[in-house]
């Protein structure tokens, strides 16, 4: 009985595999940008005025800043709402702050910052990474001490999303 020999010199065999990649991009808010909300309103004003801020120092020149009252209820706070797997906020520090950092409804975290003499820029009062991809909210409430100074500068937030590649393999077969 004969046998069938197939010779395909050179052929060249295409196969494509599309592998899923995590891309993660940084969104910047700006304290300007209109999905922050600042409660109470009457507590907040658009940075100027007797402290020497270098608006340069900033991204895009602006903060918002609130001074506390002694037993101010409710306190000066910010939310802002996101969807993102980290977040990041920077204030500007000039004189001693506490904050309280509450995200998603969980138990707030405080965080006492000093402000040594000058006025210190892009400070990161707080950070949360290893988040859920999902919706989240972060409030920043001032301590109604009666002293403490809240300059919001901007918050950045971790996006993930999901990018498809076309990865082609190719295949030389001589026989």
């Amino acid at each position: 009985m004969p046998s069938l020999i197939l010779h395909i010199p050179w052929a060249l065999l295409f196969s494509a595999s599309f592998a899923a990649g995590v891309v993660l991009n940084n969104v910047t808010l700006d304290d300007a940008n209109r999905n922050i909300v600042y409660r109470p309103s009457g507590s907040w004003s658009i940075g100027f005025g007797k402290w020497d801020v270098d608006a340069t120092q900033l991204f895009n020149g602006t903060w918002h800043q609130a001074l506390s009252s002694q037993g101010e209820n409710p306190s000066p706070s910010v939310e802002v709402q996101f969807t993102g797997v980290a977040v990041y906020v920077y204030n500007v520090i000039i004189n001693p702050t506490i904050i309280h950092f509450q995200l998603d409804n969980e138990s707030p975290i405080t965080g006492g910052f000093l402000g040594r003499s000058g006025v210190h820029y892009n400070v990161l009062v707080y950070s949360n990474h290893g988040l859920e991809n999902t919706s989240h909210t972060l409030t920043m409430a001032l301590d109604n001490d009666g002293v403490s100074e809240f300059f919001f500068e901007r918050l950045v937030f971790t996006v993930q999303h999901e990018e498809q590649r076309d990865d082609k393999t190719i295949w030389e077969c001589d026989s």
